[in-house]
This record gives structure tokens, sequence and C-alpha cells, in this order.
């Protein structure tokens, strides 16, 4: 009986020392592994802040259609790489199509994630027909495919050549919307000037100005509210001019108001629509409008 019970009694201690020592060992072994994980991060962490940007030379990223086909290129001599974004020295786009574009400047950023480029400084883009734009800076995005910028721009096509303050357009330049401070010199002599915004087509060969617009040619002054011109494709020349709102026109001495004037080019002809008022000098008997009221279409 008394062997029983001290058997008995060896059998509960044995379990409480091995829990004891089991509970002090795994305490050590987890104390060990905090330690070392937290200085496993303070490694990391310094190795971060000391590790120094990438940089690479002859940096390229080409953007391709579902069916394969390359549709641009963002290159750089050289390129700073911090994360997503790359920062490009040179930087040079090249945008595909039936119409290609090319834009240089020296220096930009190209985001990967976003497909988003950023040039400025001398930026310079030009079209496969003979457009050209420069300005201070310009932003593409890659999937809009649209070119645009907040700074004072120009843009020149044959004859025709458009500044403004502001503007987003299609690669091939070929339609164009500025926003403000817009003036525009087209064949043979003619400047328009209007606050913005103005939207020029040349698909269709149509430039429409907005606010304040102002045409001057040798023979006198147009002022409206709105100006609407087609042009030829070939020459840039003026077909038809129509103005709309607040119409005045000046010539000399003699001055006309109106609700809305067309002027036809190949017929050198003028006509006021809407309540037109005239102030002509009586010496005056030549007259190259053909003037007539009618009421607005």
């Amino acid at each position: 009986m008394t062997k029983f019970k001290a058997q008995n009694k060896f059998k509960i201690q044995i379990p409480k020392r091995g829990f004891v020592i089991w509970y002090l060992c795994f305490g050590f072994i987890l104390n060990f592994v905090l330690c070392h994980l937290s200085l496993s991060t303070r490694q990391m962490a310094f190795a971060e802040e000391t590790i120094p940007e990438q940089e690479v030379h002859t940096f390229s990223f080409t953007g391709y259609s579902r069916e394969g086909k390359r549709e641009w290129e963002v290159q750089g001599t050289k390129a700073s790489l911090e994360g997503d974004l790359a920062r490009l020295e040179k930087p040079k786009l090249a945008m595909e199509g039936k119409t290609t574009m090319t834009v240089t400047s020296e220096r930009g950023t190209y985001d990967r994630h976003t497909a988003q480029a950023h040039l400025e400084e001398n930026v310079f883009a030009q079209t496969s027909d003979g457009a050209t734009l420069k300005t201070d800076s310009l932003d593409w995005n890659g999937s809009s495919k649209k070119l645009s910028t907040e700074d004072r721009l120009t843009i020149e096509r044959g004859t025709l050549m458009t500044e403004g303050k502001g503007a987003e357009a299609y690669p091939d330049l070929k339609k164009v919307a500025l926003k403000e401070e817009v003036k525009v010199h087209m064949a043979p002599d003619i400047q328009i000037t209007s606050r913005g915004p103005m939207e020029l087509d040349y698909t269709h060969n149509i430039a429409v100005f907005h606010d304040e617009v102002r045409a001057i040619d040798k023979e006198g002054e147009l002022l409206a509210d709105r100006m609407d011109i087609t042009f030829e494709p070939e020459t840039n020349h003026v077909k038809e001019l129509i103005a709309t709102g607040n119409v005045r026109i000046t010539r000399g001495d003699n001055v006309s108001y109106s609700d809305k004037a067309i002027y036809n080019a190949l017929l050198g002809k003028v006509t006021l629509v809407g309540k037109p008022k005239l102030l002509i000098k009586p010496e005056e008997k030549e007259k190259r409008a053909f003037i007539r009221d009618q009421a607005p279409r």
C-alpha cells in the first residue's frame, strides 16, 4: 500500500516538473524568435532607406494592341526607377497609326502602372504629315491616347499657325481643343483671336472660336461672340466665315452691326442677318459687301 502511494506520487510530480521545463523552454524560444524578427525588420527598414534608386540606360517600354500590333513606345537615354515610376532623361514618345507622331523633350516621367507619361522642357512633337507642336510641358494618357497641357503652346500645319494656353489633342494633331488666350494666323493674311475655348478639326477643315472673337485682315475688323470658319484643306485659306452674336464689322470709317454675319470668300460677299444696322460715310459709293436682312435660320 505504501509502495503504491509512493509510485502514485512519483507519477504526479514528473509531469509537473516537465511542464515547468517545457514552459521555460517555450518562453526562451519565443523570445528568441521575436528578437530575431524585430532585428530583421530593423535591418530591412535600414536597407530600404540606404539602397539608392535603380538607374538604367536606354530605357524602353512598348504598348501593344489586342491584336499584338505595336501602338506606342516610350524611350529614354537614362532612367531612374522608383517602383512603377521611371524618371527619364531625353525621353522620346513614339505613337503609331495612320499618321505617326514623335514627341521629344529634355526630361520626363513614365508610370508603368497607369501608362501615363509627362514630358517637360523644350517639348517638341511632329507628325508624319508635317504638323508640329511646341510647349513647355505635355502629358500623354496611354488609355485615351490623348495629349494635354496647361502651358502655352504653338501648333503649325502648313500656313495655319495656332497659339493658346491649355489644350487637348489627339496624336495626329488633326483634332485640337484650346482652352484660352487663342490666336490663329490664317492665309492669306488673317489673324483671329478669342478668349477661348476653340476647337480645330483638320479632318473636316473647321475651326470654331468662342467668347470675344476678333478677326482682322487688311480690309478691316470683325467682332463676334462666336465664329465658325471653314477653310480650304490644301491652302488653309478661309472658305466661309459665320459670325454669331453681337456682330460688328468695321471697314475704314464704315461700321455695321447685326446678330449674324456670313462671309463667302468665293463670292467676296458679306450677308448680315438679324437687325442689321449700317453706319456708312456718304461719299463712299462703292461697297464690296452685299447686305440684306432676313430672319435667322
